[in-house]
């Protein structure tokens, strides 16, 4: 089978089949945060935060570029969101890595403290919330937006499905292609990807986790091949 992968990095989504990667949305960085980098250092610095909390694996070498000029201290936790952001630390020296569950963590580490949020180009809603929730206060640095890929509108190669892994994704493929780019069967990574296909083009998707999430190989539901 061969998928037209429109999400940013379809490394771990390989075993799917064959992966021809025509990204809808592009990763730049987002000066307005960038600017905000000299007042969280300080901040750092001075022990505002007790830690630094990572949703995505590209966050990892986005904040610690930025800031590689600069000594962490070393009283800082780290946490991470998912094992390959976790792995992302790992590969840039960071060793002692939290699961960012707030259930994982811990009461000690969440209760009354102060964290730096460091988000991929995705709103870490969920997380976000059960933080909150659980009694944390969180400072957003999201250094990087999307926008729509300057290659979106080229002609599509042959294929047989299409994968989409964000809402915004889908949104700019639909504002390209129209209803004739989700003519193929569809598959999504999760629930609000599928709703808002069905949103835009009335036509359902089946939801395919990748492999590290879950290793099972889908199976076209009848609605999907239509």
């Amino acid at each position: 089978m061969t998928i037209l992968f429109t999400g940013l990095d379809p490394t771990a989504f390989r075993s799917f089949g064959t992966l021809i990667h025509r990204p809808a949305l592009q990763q730049v960085p987002d000066p307005r945060h960038f600017r905000r980098l000299p007042g969280i250092l300080d901040r750092l610095r001075t022990g505002l935060y007790d830690g630094l909390l990572f949703t995505s694996k590209q966050a990892v070498p986005a904040f610690l570029d930025a800031v590689s000029a600069h000594h962490l201290p070393s009283r800082l936790h780290f946490a991470a969101e998912g094992h390959q952001t976790r792995r992302a630390l790992n590969r840039r020296g960071v060793s002692k890595v939290w699961d960012a569950e707030v259930d994982s963590l811990g009461a000690d580490f969440v209760v009354d403290r102060h964290w730096l949020l460091l988000p991929g180009t995705h709103a870490p809603g969920p997380l976000r919330r059960s933080w909150l929730e659980a009694g944390a206060t969180l400072t957003e640095l999201p250094l990087h937006r999307l926008r729509t890929h300057p290659t979106l509108g080229a002609t599509l190669p042959e294929h047989d499905a299409v994968y989409f892994v964000s809402p915004s994704g889908v949104r700019a493929w639909h504002q390209v292609y129209g209803d004739a780019g989700f003519r193929k069967p569809l598959f999504t990574i999760g629930a609000a990807v599928s709703d808002t296909v069905l949103e835009l083009t009335g036509r359902p998707s089946d939801i395919w986790l990748p492999p590290h999430l879950q290793s099972t190989i889908p199976t076209l539901s009848p609605e999907a091949q239509k």
